[in-house]
């Protein structure tokens, strides 16, 4: 626990903010806390039970943080994955590392999720990452909402649906896959799909639409978007 707390602290110290808008104050606080969650890795490591991945997992932050390396971070993994191989919040996490604006490059991002997807059971719900990984390129390559309506896009979608109707009705990470879905969907001008997400959501408001100035208005937005394109869809007859 104070491993996950000292590993939350740095990354509040830091902010969400782009490199560029951190002060040098808020890095130098930002890694010495980082340093001090790493002493406390190596304890919490020797303290969990064998087959508890939760101190690795908490690591993945600190890989991100001080720039470990891919070598290094794979060992990390090796160690986590023994122990749960398809832990969701884990592979969230080191989809991060992967990234462009992080530890990795478009390339070794899409290749660590698809190795994930194709090694998971259905139901695992790591098949909606994928969706993230897109975001994550499209929004760092500037491109067009035109990118979305690729066939890789829609193969993505399609296998992220899958793996949702696959999942039990209960698990903990439904609501980020249906609001990965509902934007993705929308964004892809496949409104009616889109359509069905945002009815199973109701008023809850889960990623992507959280990562926003404003969630609320952005997920009033895009679902208005998702409305107006299943209605032209199903004609005046409709």
């Amino acid at each position: 626990m104070h491993l996950d707390a000292l590993v939350y602290l740095a990354w509040n110290i830091r902010t969400g903010q782009a490199a560029s808008q951190v002060s040098r104050e808020q890095f130098e606080g930002f890694h010495r806390v980082l340093r001090q969650a790493e002493e406390y890795a190596a304890r919490a490591v020797d303290l969990a039970p064998d087959d508890d991945p939760n101190p690795w997992v908490a690591q993945i932050g600190i890989a991100m943080g001080l720039g470990w390396s891919h070598e290094r971070f794979g060992e990390l993994w090796t160690e986590l994955t023994k122990r749960d191989p398809y832990h969701w919040a884990a592979h969230t996490r080191a989809l991060q590392y992967w990234c462009e604006k992080w530890r990795g490059s478009h390339e070794l991002m899409h290749g660590f999720i698809d190795d994930a997807i194709a090694a998971a059971p259905a139901g695992s719900l790591l098949a909606p990452i994928k969706l993230e990984a897109f975001h994550e390129q499209f929004v760092r390559d500037d491109e067009s909402l035109v990118a979305w309506e690729s066939p890789e896009v829609g193969a993505a979608l399609d296998t992220a649906l899958a793996d949702l109707a696959a999942a039990d009705p209960d698990h903990p990470r439904i609501r980020y896959a249906r609001g990965w879905l509902a934007y993705a969907l929308t964004r892809a001008e496949r409104h009616t799909e889109a359509l069905e997400q945002f009815r199973a959501l109701g008023q809850y408001i889960p990623q992507p639409f959280t990562t926003r100035r404003d969630p609320r208005q952005f997920f009033i937005d895009v679902r208005i978007d998702a409305v107006k394109g299943a209605v032209a869809a199903a004609g005046p007859d409709a």
